[in-house]
């Protein structure tokens, strides 16, 4: 009975030494953790960091959190608990200027009516009880930022999301980006179009690169053809810029010799104006058409130029000019995509990855996967000191051009591999122009033509600037299809609200460059962290690989046809004896079929081993995840079991 007592009364002894220890690590380690994911996810950034140290008020985050209802939805819950973790990483590393607060939004209590007052969102639940999610940011002065709700869906953003938040709330004067583009990227009614149908005109959605903008900057909408750039803008942003007069450019150039900063993105074929465009399938339309824009002008004097070619017929290229815009192709960047033979590798689609881009910018150094679509190439042309121009993106060195006509009626990968001729050193995709100008407009400023197409010359006035007052920059992308919604994210509308999940790191790199350009480069290093999808680099190369010995397998079938087609034609032209033609035409059928056969089954060989290899590859990656770790840990915990087995057996 003694014995009894003297065990149970150690077991309550050691519960409570291992609850006291626990206690004291709680309060004495609270904040000690180890962040062991690849990109520190748990770990704020610098920037972050940096926001906080330059806080001047206190702030006060309320997080409203239906902790009671969201505990029957896992999800959500492991996800609140992520955000909560994130806001406390906030609030430890803050020295006193970050304060958190947690409340739960009950039905039908005063914390949900001040939830809805804030404008938070709530998202209903089986229940039919509203669930919320979402942060109110408040300082001394009274001045509120909200974000409405932390989804799921965003948590690739959480970090910046938050820190956007802070850092608006603690610099409320906003930028003012002045936008110059041939689409409707703004979501502006647009302008009656006699060769579209009405329904077609409605009013659109603006691109959500423009709707990120507009969160922190104060966003405003240019005409074509402007004549001068408002003096307050802090940064020009031309998209897909086609066919401006000469006052436009004009007003551009002054702009820039004043100080301005411009943000450029050209395109020498755009594959969403294309899409859009009412001439349909029209071969006769398509031929005339141009879906390309270029400033030759004013990239000339930046030091700059996007490389265009010859016109074989001068109804092509650009405006019906003789030029013709070049697009870039680089096999070894080419991105897979669906055709009617399968995934196929897209030459003028490019993927580019972390070595594609200058690591020695800020704007790109923290990107991993930046996409263009039909991209021009751009070249220096400057031999001025006073210019500097630094690439941001670039392709292999196998790169090339192709004219924009063999684009315009849905270039298929096979042709353009087959007829492509490899270059022999990078192409720059975007570029950094830093320094002093001259105006592309010496002779002053450009007069209207008369009634009968006479040009005027051009007037110098007394604000007309020749060259640069003082140093400024330019940054110019040779593609506007990457920042369009279709090539960038994924819109999804949730309960009323337009969730964005990002595609690549398209806006990212666009906002990173106007953040920089503007001033706000502590939220530049936030942006890319976190990646949720990454791509199994292993697997395409297998699928890179198959896919090159098909296309071998499949060059030499064709060249095979080719050969017995012009055998037979060669037979019929030679020969007047129909059962000699008749006896060679039914061998060469027959040898035709046999090599069609053979091929075919090569072919099949080919991708059952493709499959084979990934299959393979796949099972792997799952043995490791699955079965090797659980074994690892059987083992160690067998060795262990051993050593203390043998330590007993000693004593």
């Amino acid at each position: 009975m003694h014995k009894k007592l003297t065990s149970i009364t150690g077991l309550i002894v050691v519960a409570v030494i291992v609850l006291a220890v626990n206690l004291i690590a709680v309060v004495l380690f609270r904040g000690a953790k180890i962040d062991v994911t690849d990109e520190r996810l748990y770990t704020l950034s610098q920037g972050s960091k940096q926001i906080l140290k330059s806080l001047d008020d206190e702030i006060t985050g309320t997080l409203y959190y239906s902790k009671t209802a969201i505990q029957d939805i896992p999800q959500l819950k492991l996800y609140a608990d992520r955000v909560i973790d994130m806001l406390r990483e906030y609030e430890s590393n803050s020295d006193g200027n970050f304060r958190l607060e947690i409340r739960d939004p009950r039905p039908d209590t005063e914390i949900e009516e001040w939830a809805q007052r804030y404008g938070l969102k709530g998202l209903p639940s089986n229940t039919g009880e509203q669930l919320y999610l979402g942060l109110v940011l408040k300082d001394e002065s009274g001045h509120e930022q909200v974000i409405p709700f932390f989804h799921p869906d965003q948590e690739q953003t959480l970090e910046y999301d938050v820190s956007r938040t802070l850092y608006n709330l603690s610099h409320p004067e906003k930028k003012k980006v002045a936008v110059l583009s041939s689409l409707n990227v703004t979501g502006q009614q647009p302008q009656p179009n006699p060769m579209m149908p009405m329904p077609q005109q409605q009013q659109q959605r603006a691109w959500m690169f423009i709707q990120q903008l507009r969160a922190s900057n104060t966003v405003e909408a240019l005409e074509p053809d402007v004549n001068q750039i408002p003096g307050d803008t802090d940064l020009l942003l031309l998209v897909h810029p086609k066919n401006l007069s000469e006052t436009a450019q004009y007003a551009i150039d002054q702009y820039v010799l004043k100080g301005g900063k411009v943000l450029a993105f050209l395109d020498p074929f755009s594959s969403v104006e294309r899409a859009s465009s009412p001439m349909g399938q029209n071969p006769q339309m398509l031929m005339q058409a141009s879906f390309s824009s270029n400033l030759p002008r004013l990239l000339d004097a930046w030091g700059v130029a996007m490389e265009t070619g010859e016109n074989q017929n001068p109804m092509m290229g650009m405006g019906g000019g003789g030029e013709a815009a070049k697009i870039v192709a680089d096999p070894n960047l080419a991105l897979q995509t669906q055709t009617e033979q399968g995934a196929q590798d897209f030459m003028l689609r490019l993927r580019l990855p972390p070595e594609n881009m200058n690591q020695n910018e800020i704007v790109t150094s923290q990107l991993e996967d930046v996409m263009l679509f039909d991209a021009g190439a751009l070249t220096k042309t400057t031999t001025s000191d006073e210019i500097e121009v630094t690439p941001l993106l670039e392709t292999t060195d196998e790169a090339s051009t192709i004219e924009d006509m063999m684009r315009k009626f849905g270039l298929n990968p096979d042709s353009l591999r087959k007829g492509y001729k490899p270059g022999s050193s990078p192409i720059s995709l975007a570029v950094r122009i830093t320094g002093k100008f001259k105006s592309a407009f010496p002779d002053g400023k450009p007069l209207d033509t008369t009634e009968d197409g006479e040009k005027l010359p051009a007037e110098k006035t007394a604000d007309h600037l020749t060259e640069s007052q003082e140093p400024t920059t330019i940054v110019v992308v040779s593609d506007t299809d990457m920042i369009a919604d279709e090539y960038s994210v994924r819109v999804q509308n949730i309960m009323g609200m337009q969730m964005a999940q990002p595609l690549n790191d398209n806006l990212a790199f666009a906002t990173n460059v106007v953040e920089n350009l503007t001033g706000s480069e502590e939220l530049i290093s936030l942006r890319s962290r976190g990646k949720s999808q990454r791509p199994f680099t292993r697997v395409q190369e297998i699928q890179r690989s198959a896919q090159e010995k098909w296309r071998v397998t499949e060059e030499e079938l064709s060249a095979k046809l080719e050969g017995a087609n012009r055998r037979l034609s060669e037979l019929q032209r030679g020969t007047q004896d129909t059962q000699a033609l008749n006896q060679a035409y039914i061998a060469e059928v027959s040898k035709l079929r046999n090599e069609r056969a053979e091929t075919q089954r090569e072919l099949r060989t080919v991708r059952r081993n493709l499959r084979e290899d990934v299959e393979a590859l796949a099972f792997k990656v799952k043995f490791v995840n699955i079965a090797l770790i659980p074994l690892a840990v059987v083992f160690l915990g067998a060795i262990i079991g051993i050593i203390r087995l043998m330590r007993k057996r000693a004593a």
